[in-house]
């Protein structure tokens, strides 16, 4: 989380979640972790681009329901990360794990 900047944003773009703030990107992360398709055991990077301002990378997974994506990465002037962009396909999701997704996000 060190790496976030303080009103950084989250985007999961199939699951139409938006998340601001490092304090609550934080928090989602801690309760999706385990669910969110591009995070954990069996996940690897494919391939990774960028420069001073940002990149972005394909992952794979051979554990999830989702077999690959990309995420993007925006930094600040300070090397943080400002934005971060997942993208993969959601027709792989049923709507039980973009109904799980969405309540993770839930802050209470």
């Amino acid at each position: 989380m060190d790496l976030f900047s303080s009103d950084a944003v989250f985007e999961d773009v199939p699951a139409h979640i938006q998340i601001t703030s490092k304090a609550s990107i934080h928090a989602y992360l801690t309760k999706a972790g385990s669910v969110l398709p591009y995070v954990g055991a069996g996940t690897g990077v494919r391939h990774v681009l960028g420069n001073d301002v940002g990149g972005g990378y394909e992952w794979t997974a051979v554990n999830g329901p989702v077999p690959r994506g990309i995420t993007g990465i925006e930094l600040d002037p300070w090397g943080r990360i400002e934005r971060f962009t997942a993208v993969w396909n959601g027709a792989y999701a049923d709507d039980a794990l973009l109904t799980l997704l969405a309540r993770k996000a839930i802050e209470r």
